[in-house]
């Protein structure tokens, strides 16, 4: 990565702005704390659109700002392909920073996670409509924080400092980018993939198309237990035809919003046009009901991906009927609600808030 005194000779094309020396002693301060590595990279994308982009926000916003600042032994782990990939480290940084401040003291404890917006809004990444930047996930633990979307290792906060409005936070990790939605559902490198596997046995890939390019997608996907125990009850065949796999799946599917936990109880139109009511309540504090019978458990909540949220449940929503008439209203209704052309305003689902993009 190139040195800091490149990094002020890059930082020249924002000289005319206003508050210019702001981003130099913001840099200086992160040199201050052995951030090398981090300056670095800003150094890398400084010249990209992305990057100047994201230097202008931080330079330009009066409003707070939180940097979760990765230490240099966390950026030593980075794969080197990534390290040096401009396109990646902009994407990266962006992730990093949060427009509002973030008290880690006050991020609660599972079952409840804290959901803030980031200034990650580059669309071959973030696949949200209305110009909607991507989200982090953040639960504490003991005193460390973990990441929702993130592989086990723990994300602890090592020092917390400030440089005029940025809330510098740095930590001891590099925070995974969301991944694609059927990444979250398949790939063995993230841990809860393991408890997924009949459900992607059994659902094939009739769904695959439509999972991938679906925005503000929520998924509740049954665990293998769950799967097992309604086959052995009969809820479901150990062999379903098409037809009713494609009913099931789409009932565990909510299209057009993301909903996060940290919500009370209310209703909504699957995929397949059936309603299921999420909130709170249950053994493990959020709960998915079908037509007001209890049936499953959020067991792990807000796996945040690129095009919505992946929740894992504890049980099969036993529905296997489909009404279109009534998931193309609800889907046109929320296409409509999500590309209104109102002026920019937070839209709460839960404890998450909606922004334009930044």
């Amino acid at each position: 990565m190139k040195s800091f005194t490149t990094l002020f000779a890059a930082t020249t094309l924002l000289a005319n702005t206003a508050m210019a020396a702001d981003i130099t002693g913001l840099l200086n301060t992160l040199h201050g704390l052995n951030l090398t590595s981090l300056v670095g990279a800003a150094t890398t994308v400084a010249n990209t659109t992305g990057g100047a982009r994201l230097l202008s926000l931080l330079e330009n916003n009066s409003s707070a700002i939180t940097l979760f600042a990765p230490s240099n032994a966390a950026f030593a782990g980075v794969n080197p392909y990534f390290a040096n990939d401009p396109v990646w480290l902009q994407q990266a940084l962006a992730y990093h920073v949060v427009p509002e401040s973030v008290d880690v003291d006050s991020i609660p404890t599972s079952p409840d996670n804290a959901i803030y917006p980031t200034a990650l809004n580059d669309p071959s990444v973030v696949k949200h409509f209305g110009e909607i930047p991507q989200y982090l996930g953040l639960v504490k633990a003991g005193n460390k924080t973990l990441i929702t979307n993130q592989n086990n290792w723990p994300c602890i906060v090592l020092k917390t400092t400030s440089y005029q409005n940025v809330l510098i936070h740095v930590i001891s990790t590099v925070i995974d980018l969301p991944p694609a939605m059927l990444d979250a559902l398949t790939l063995p490198s993230y841990p809860w993939t393991a408890n997924l596997t009949t459900l992607v046995a059994l659902s094939g890939t009739s769904s695959d198309s439509a999972i991938a390019t679906s925005k503000d997608i929520t998924i509740f996907a049954p665990n293998n237990q769950a799967i097992t125990d309604a086959i052995s009850h009969g809820r479901i065949s150990s062999s379903p035809n098409a037809t009713t796999v494609a009913a099931l799946i789409s009932n565990h599917i909510v299209n057009g919003t993301i909903l996060f936990t940290g919500k009370d109880q209310a209703d909504y139109t699957s995929a397949g046009g059936e309603t299921i009511t999420f909130g709170k309540g249950g053994a493990f504090g959020y709960v998915v009901y079908y037509k007001g019978e209890l049936v499953a458990n959020v067991i792990q909540g807000d796996i945040i991906t690129q095009n919505g949220v992946l929740h894992i449940i504890d049980a099969v929503l036993p529905e296997f009927e489909t009404n279109g008439a009534a998931a193309s209203s609800a889907w046109s209704s929320e296409l409509a609600a999500a590309t209104s052309t109102a002026p920019p305003a937070k839209r709460t689902l839960g404890n998450s808030r909606f922004f334009r993009r930044l």
